[in-house]
């Protein structure tokens, strides 16, 4: 591979970690990646105005109409997976497991050729998801009883205390007796009221299977990351330019987004975008130009290849998300090292 092609994909995958980085930071991610997506949008189109770009021919137009509506469902799904677990877990499960679908199509349709360093990679890439997913077995113990206290509510039994170590006030505050449950942390609740007196059990709740939910939405998003990437390369191919497959692209994303979510979520982006501007624009920008670079590095390069040296931005992920104050698992380090291993030998 060509030193600057390299270059491209390298800086793409640090711009890409970081708006992601932002948007994690936002207290409301679902909303925040509305204005995120129009930004982005808005930039994208400027710059292939300001540069000229030829309008691309219909089969290039379809195909980056159909990659806008799949990244529009990219951008929502990975907003819901920030929103529900750490950056670093949801980003190694994205890229890596849309690094894991990108070769496979790009062998078959785009006659990319597998060797043995190529085995060798997407296995570490396999084992490094793994790794990374095994992270998020537990959840705390915080977030078990939120989930308690809403299914309570649910049904109409007074909310549990919360165990002692989280509120030990809450706990001793509350009369008679105990509920019983399956999981440790729900032993010592406490029942308020006498009228409940044969409730004697609460719903079981799993952690590991908690946990698994939350990286769900990674997954889902996984596959989208894929399609609307795959998606690019075919529209590049049937004789699209960069600047107009991005704008187009990104515009169309934007458009289905706005559509989608709704009058009360676009109220809530609004709110972001008001609340904080330079973080929501900034994001934008920094998503445009991550994809530019990667869809110019494309427009030279192999889907499979370009995909797998992106996901070094797995390691800038982690390193920003301990700048911001989360403190990854160790697995999940492990994991993210791992996989990132897995595209530096499939790079070769």
């Amino acid at each position: 591979m060509a030193a600057e092609l390299a270059l491209l994909v390298i800086v793409s995958a640090f711009l890409h970690a970081a708006w992601n980085a932002i948007l994690k930071r936002r207290p409301d991610p679902e909303s925040a990646v509305v204005g995120v997506l129009v930004a982005a949008g808005v930039s994208s189109a400027i710059l292939a105005v300001v540069r000229g770009s030829a309008f691309p021919p219909p089969e290039a137009l379809l195909w980056s109409l159909l990659s806008g509506v799949v990244e529009a469902a990219y951008f929502m799904t990975l907003a819901r997976a920030l929103s529900r677990a750490p950056l670093g877990s949801v980003y190694t499960v994205v890229r890596g497991g849309a690094l894991v679908l990108v070769w496979p199509v790009s062998i078959v349709f785009f006659a990319e050729h597998v060797t043995p360093l190529i085995a060798l990679g997407t296995l570490l890439v396999l084992v490094g998801l793994a790794a990374a997913g095994s992270s998020e077995s537990r959840v705390p113990a915080l977030r078990v009883l939120e989930e308690a206290e809403a299914e309570a509510e649910a049904e109409a039994i007074p909310p549990p205390a919360r165990v002692p170590a989280l509120a030990r006030a809450s706990a001793a505050s509350l009369p008679g007796g105990t509920f019983r449950g399956s999981h440790p942390s729900l032993a010592p609740m406490r029942r308020s009221a006498p009228s409940f007196a044969d409730a004697t059990d609460i719903p079981s709740y799993h952690p590991q299977a908690s946990a698994k939910k939350t990286l769900r939405w990674a997954v889902i998003c996984a596959v989208f990351a894929a399609a609307y990437q795959l998606g690019c390369k075919v529209a590049l191919v049937k004789g699209g330019t960069t600047d107009a497959v991005v704008a187009i692209t990104m515009l169309t994303a934007a458009a289905v987004q706005l559509v989608w979510v709704g009058r009360e979520r676009r109220a809530a982006a609004l709110s972001e975008l008001r609340r904080a501007p330079l973080a929501i624009v900034g994001a934008g920008l920094l998503c445009t130009l991550g994809f530019v670079l990667f869809v110019r590095a494309m427009s030279e390069g192999g889907a499979g290849l370009l995909t797998t040296l992106r996901n070094t931005s797995i390691l800038f992920a982690q390193g920003l998300a301990l700048l911001g104050g989360e403190r990854p698992k160790r697995l999940a380090v492990v994991g993210a090292i791992i996989v990132t291993a897995g595209a530096v030998l499939l790079s070769f």
